[in-house]
């Protein structure tokens, strides 16, 4: 009975990490979700990678342990010790994260693109002044010439390309971020359905072994 019990608290304690992990992760993606247009594209895709490989390596994995160590008590339980709540404490693990674990898959695909970067020319404009000075008769003549030079030229062409290269920049960025909030949306009602069954599989397990003790 005592590792039995074991089992129980190991199940009860790997399904809070797992659940604390989805309430964290859904909290992190509501405050992403209220400053995503004023965060740059490279920041929001390092956020959600933290994310979804929180839930990913750490949430889910912890909950369909619970879920395995829950179906171990019930099983190997004496006949008056198979308590229903085992019984429902592993389907309610499962739940937590089964439908998170078909959503995280195509969030990884959404965000595995780089975000856009702005690409500027290297060339820059570096036209030339040329001083020439004469003498005659005394006199001294300070002419200065501009010479419209090869570099100037290419510095003209180089300002044109960044231009747009600028504007290419801006429309890239807008579908990634448009992408991104989508992507966000369906992730936010994921980990808050989520950490809600965990929560209440948690008071579920807790008040059966409770009962079980008494």
């Amino acid at each position: 009975m005592k590792c039995l019990t074991a089992i129980k608290l190991v199940a009860i304690t790997s399904l809070g990490i797992s659940t604390g992990g989805l309430a964290f992760s859904s909290y992190s993606l509501f405050k992403l979700s209220t400053d995503i247009k004023t965060q740059s594209s490279q920041a929001l895709s390092n956020a959600l990678n933290l994310t979804i490989k929180l839930a990913a390596f750490a949430s889910i994995p912890l909950a369909w342990f619970a879920a395995t160590a829950f179906s171990v008590a019930f099983t190997y339980a004496p006949l008056r010790a198979r308590h229903p709540y085992l019984v429902y404490a592993a389907v309610g693990s499962l739940l937590s994260t089964g439908a998170l674990a078909h959503l995280v898959r195509p969030a990884l695909n959404a965000i595995s693109k780089d975000p856009p970067r702005l690409k500027r020319s290297k060339k820059l404009a570096s036209p030339k002044r040329k001083e020439e000075v004469s003498s005659l008769d005394d006199s001294i003549y300070v002419d200065l010439k501009e010479s419209v030079s090869p570099e100037a030229t290419t510095g003209v062409e180089a300002d044109s390309d960044d231009d747009d290269a600028s504007l290419e920049f801006k429309i890239k960025d807008s579908i990634y971020k448009d992408d991104t909030i989508k992507t966000v949306k369906v992730l936010k009602r994921g980990f808050a359905y989520s950490s809600s069954v965990g929560l209440v599989t948690i008071l579920l397990a807790t008040i059966g072994l409770a009962g079980d003790r008494s």
